[in-house]
């Protein structure tokens, strides 16, 4: 840091004027370095912001930190570090990251550590993702300041406590392929492919996707909810939730569990209010499935606990088309009119169909995670992502 050239603090400037920084956000930073774009970061951060950042080489790291201008950035309480190998050691800190104050996570690349070290730094998003979604879920349903998920678990318990778990299904889908259907803007367009294979295939909608496939004439098998807020509902409004089963945590939004009395299946592990409710039922602990922040994802653990090995994932796009959409026009994004991309929190990524597609930050997270959870599971699943 002492020896930094001009050109690093043009270079540096030049990064900060090109990303927007918000308040009440969990930064995902790529690499430490010296600890000059940290600093640099961290002079710049909005209030109610931290930074989790990784850093690959801890030989270096280590070096590095006997510099006292680094031991002063390292004490900055709003900057929580993870050194080496992606593993359960490396996000320990992330047990004592003010999660439930934040509203966000996204990705922040430095690029001159990102591109020395680029597939590690991909497979950082994904293992960030699952491990701040494990982290919100764990304290959000045991801490008093996350009343939300403990009143829906509360109220759904009546209910879900003896619904079946998906772990009483046990093989039920053995041989059967799933038809994974998300709302991304390319669903418009696959529609037709989803009813035509329908009676073939186990269908299987998240909320978003839900209203499209029953206006288009498409009876979804099951249904995948797990959002504790009111907008998870709108997904089933206008439409029947009849022959459909809904799969879904405890902590889903009431209203949903309302709509599909006697046809629910449900997961319990990673709640830990819902798991000591099933164990002072006298019940065991239920199932537990990897949600990642995306409900789609949650498709990976289903389809194994179900005895699936073949999912054909429909609408997953995880960005948006060229002309900014990001969800499917009949969804409850377009009601909400928050169906198109902000054009300055996007960035451009090599696409499916398309040479590059526009990812904004908080898909690009989504992507990520998705990535890894596909990447680990590739090897007991088949996955098809068929063009529209």
């Amino acid at each position: 840091m002492a020896n930094r050239s001009k050109d690093w603090d043009r270079l540096l400037s030049r990064w900060l004027e090109g990303i927007s920084l918000d308040s009440g956000v969990a930064y995902a930073l790529t690499g430490f370095g010296d600890g000059s774009h940290v600093a640099a970061l961290l002079d710049q951060l909005p209030k109610g912001s931290y930074v989790f950042c990784a850093e690959p080489d801890a030989d270096c790291f280590y070096s590095e930190s006997i510099d006292s201008r680094v031991s002063n950035i390292l004490e900055d309480p709003r900057l929580f570090l993870g050194v080496g190998e992606l593993n359960e050691d490396f996000f320990e800190s992330l047990s004592r990251f003010p999660i439930l104050e934040l509203e966000d996570a996204q990705p922040l690349v430095f690029a001159p550590c990102d591109n020395e070290r680029s597939a590690y730094f991909s497979s950082y998003f994904g293992a960030f993702a699952q491990a701040y979604e494990y982290w919100r879920k764990l304290y959000g349903t045991n801490v008093t300041a996350s009343g939300r998920w403990q009143k829906n678990t509360f109220k759904n318990a009546t209910v879900l406590i003896s619904a079946p778990d998906l772990a009483e299904l046990k093989g039920a889908m053995d041989g059967e392929t799933i038809i994974m259907v998300s709302a991304g803007p390319s669903l418009d367009g696959s529609l037709e492919f989803v009813k035509r294979h329908s009676d073939r295939c186990v269908v299987v909608a998240v909320n978003s996707s839900f209203r499209a496939l029953r206006n288009y004439g498409i009876r979804p098998h099951f249904v995948i909810a797990a959002d504790p807020y009111e907008y998870t509902d709108q997904g089933f409004e206008g439409v029947s939730s009849a022959d459909s089963i809904l799969i879904c945590p405890f902590i889903v939004y009431p209203k949903v569990v309302e709509r599909f009395p006697g046809r629910i299946l449900t997961w319990s592990q990673n709640n830990l209010l819902a798991s000591y409710l099933r164990l002072m039922g006298g019940m065991p602990l239920g199932s537990g499935i990897v949600e990642m922040g995306t409900v789609s994802a949650c498709v990976f653990d289903i389809a194994t606990a179900l005895g699936s090995r073949t999912i054909v994932f429909v609408g997953q796009d995880l960005a948006a088309k060229s002309d900014g959409q990001l969800h499917a026009e009949d969804s409850f994004y377009s009601d909400l009119k928050a169906n198109f991309l902000k054009e300055e929190s996007c960035r451009e990524l090599p696409g499916n169909t398309m040479e590059t597609v526009k990812v904004d930050e908080k898909l690009f997270v989504y992507l990520k995670a998705f990535e890894s959870l596909a990447a680990e599971r590739g090897n007991d699943l088949m996955l098809y992502f068929p063009q529209a």
